[in-house]
């Protein structure tokens, strides 16, 4: 609830629909709805409703922000509580998202970066199919963040690199095409930043 998950997103298009949790769709176990709970396993929710929520991180007030396509129209959801009361929790997940990005599963894509990025990574099977969609939210720059992107590509889990024999995951399909946007838009937003510093 204190996610936001159980309305709408409120922003100014149609299709906008609460998330989803059903349980019925992970294994057969009597634990599996709170261990699938606690990594996302059998969500429904759409990207946008995802970059939401995550955009809460990189927030110090840890409040979810509503989108919008309209000049003015968005920000922080005063109508819902912080999401991290105690900015200790906020910093433990803050670390987890850069360590994600320093050492773990996106480091290959985020290898030189001009930015320090965190983010997550994020790999969801479509129940029944071979299809599953890669997925990598990050925000940047790391401590002053300008910037979220959420890229979400619906892959086929069989192919393989014909060298590597690497599936298609998050963290070599979306999170390279992330590192593609933050940095393109921060260098775009960085002359602005500088000019008004200097005023």
């Amino acid at each position: 609830t204190s996610l936001g998950f159980d309305g709408p997103v409120g922003i100014e298009l149609c299709g906008d629909r609460p998330a989803r949790y059903d349980a019925s769709q992970g294994p057969w176990n009597p634990l599996y709805p709170t261990i699938g709970f606690a990594f996302g396993q059998s969500f429904d929710i759409s990207p946008l409703r995802m970059a939401c929520c995550f955009a809460a991180f990189a927030r110090d007030d840890a409040r979810i922000v509503k989108p919008t396509v309209l000049p003015g129209g968005g920000g922080p959801r005063m109508d819902l509580p912080p999401v991290c009361v105690d900015p200790a929790h906020l910093a433990l997940v803050r670390a987890g998202l850069a360590q994600a990005v320093d050492e773990g599963t996106a480091d290959d894509a985020f290898a030189g970066c001009r930015y320090a990025v965190s983010g997550k990574t994020g790999t969801a099977q479509v129940p029944g199919t071979h299809w599953q969609f890669a997925s990598f939210a990050g925000f940047a720059p790391r401590e002053r963040p300008r910037v979220l992107v959420l890229v979400m590509a619906k892959v086929d889990d069989r192919l393989v690199h014909p060298v590597t024999e690497v599936r298609p995951y998050g963290g070599n399909v979306a999170a390279p095409a992330v590192r593609h946007v933050v940095e393109h838009a921060l260098d775009y937003l960085a002359p602005a930043e500088e000019e008004l510093a200097a005023r």
